[in-house]
């Protein structure tokens, strides 16, 4: 498929292009300079044509900002990988030096000149005039008022390849955790390659950032989000919109990985958060990261977070170094029998005899004055394994029953550190 990539200064509107072009809020917008710091990349459908959109962050010379440096090189990569170019620049500003700079790197490439902010063209006469001087026609648009959109769709499309794009599917593992806990030099870690921006400064990433790559057959796409803090007033615009963000694409993950800096307690911010991914009934594996230079053993560190975790005394747990790549191979393992749990089938009939054995070993409770009776469960079609049990009162299934049957279901078909769901419905 034809990669596209946008370029330009900070705060020139790539992200409003790229999120047009690919017909969803995609990629963070905010009115200043280096929120976007990786490559964000996304797939778009025009008129029966098919491309890869990447956005990357803001170019910038004049400073001496490590993120900037990292973001530069980011670029360049990008530059060498994508099939065409899409420079945009910001009208208001007229062209600018940095601008001259960037169209020196691009010029060997195929490329189309963007100038964005064209609210009224009568005005911007001088300003436009300037553009000129780079010797190459360019396209004069809005993107706030989507004008001449359709003329970028034009271009991106005649300069295509000619080849069809099949949606492949994959399995989406997510990566979260606190600050600075190592997720970007984890996600580097597991692809092979430096692709997302790492440094040590807080809030590094700011946006979700995807990636796709196989193991053992699979195919499988990471996301790198955001570092969740708690919540404080004292948060900045930017921080509170990634963090939301981060936490939207919980829905559409299959796998969490919880990350966590081995050298520190399991704290009750890494609780919440795991609170909340047992409550989006998301399977997760705590991922100890930063374990070379833990001055904590294994065995302390299971026991704070089976203190911590008391009622999940089964979730997966591995202890790893994105730095040096220690434990990489058990944390793939891992993965690999966490998305095989994820996906087991068992069939109404195999589930019934056996549910029918569980019952008979624990009565169930008593409501009110009636016995609760148990007429039959069923499999959903939902990932994690997720089941209805049909019986005359729901309301008389009591937490603590629950639980029993769980583990029950856990222990029988091997799910142990799988969260299973369980719904109570009244037999009609």
């Amino acid at each position: 498929m034809t990669k596209v990539l946008i370029v330009g200064r900070p705060n020139v509107g790539k992200s409003s292009l790229f999120n047009r072009l690919v017909r969803q809020r995609r990629s963070l917008v905010l009115d200043q300079p280096g929120v976007t710091r990786d490559i964000i990349t996304g797939e778009a459908e025009w008129w029966g044509h098919s491309f890869e959109v990447w956005d990357s962050g803001g170019l910038m010379w004049n400073t001496s900002s490590i993120i900037f440096s990292a973001v530069q090189d980011h670029v360049q990569s990008a530059c060498d990988k994508a099939d065409l170019i899409i420079f945009v620049m910001d009208a208001h500003l007229g062209l600018h030096d940095e601008d001259k700079k960037i169209f020196k790197w691009i010029k060997d490439k195929k490329h189309l000149l963007v100038v964005n902010k064209v609210d009224h063209p009568q005005s911007f006469k001088s300003q436009l005039s300037e553009f000129y001087t780079l010797g190459s026609d360019f396209i004069q648009t809005s993107f706030e008022k989507d004008e001449n959109i359709a003329l970028i769709v034009d271009w991106i499309i005649e300069n295509s390849k000619n080849s069809k794009f099949k949606k492949i599917e994959k399995i989406s593992l997510l990566m979260t955790g606190q600050c600075n806990v190592g997720k970007s030099s984890l996600c580097n870690l597991i692809l092979k390659k430096n692709r997302m921006v790492t440094s040590s400064e807080m809030h590094t990433t700011v946006d979700v950032v995807d990636e796709v790559f196989q193991y053992h057959g699979k195919k499988y796409e990471i996301l790198d989000t955001a570092g969740i803090r708690r919540k404080s007033k004292r948060l900045e615009d930017l921080e509170k919109i990634s963090s939301a963000k981060s936490l939207s694409y919980f829905e559409k993950s299959d796998l969490i990985l919880l990350v966590m800096d081995g050298q520190k307690k399991f704290s009750r911010q890494d609780a919440r958060l795991f609170t909340y991914c047992m409550e989006k009934h998301k399977t997760t594996i705590l991922v100890i990261n930063k374990w070379d230079i833990s001055q904590v053993t294994k065995i302390e560190m299971r026991k704070t977070i089976r203190q911590q975790l008391r009622y999940f005394p089964d979730i997966p747990c591995v202890f790893i170094s994105a730095k040096t790549g220690e434990g990489l191979g058990i944390l793939m393992k891992t993965i690999s029998e966490c998305v095989k749990k994820n996906s087991v089938r068992i069939s109404t009939s195999a589930l019934n005899k056996f549910f029918i054995e569980v019952v008979q070993q624990a009565p169930a409770p008593v409501y009110g004055t009636r016995n609760v009776k148990f007429y039959y469960l069923t499999q959903t079609k939902k990932t994690p394994p997720s089941f209805i049990i049909f019986t005359n009162e729901p309301k008389g299934v009591n937490s603590s029953y629950q639980k029993f049957l769980i583990k029950k279901i856990q222990e029988k078909y091997s799910l142990k550190g799988i969260p299973i769901q369980t719904t109570f419905l009244k037999k009609s």
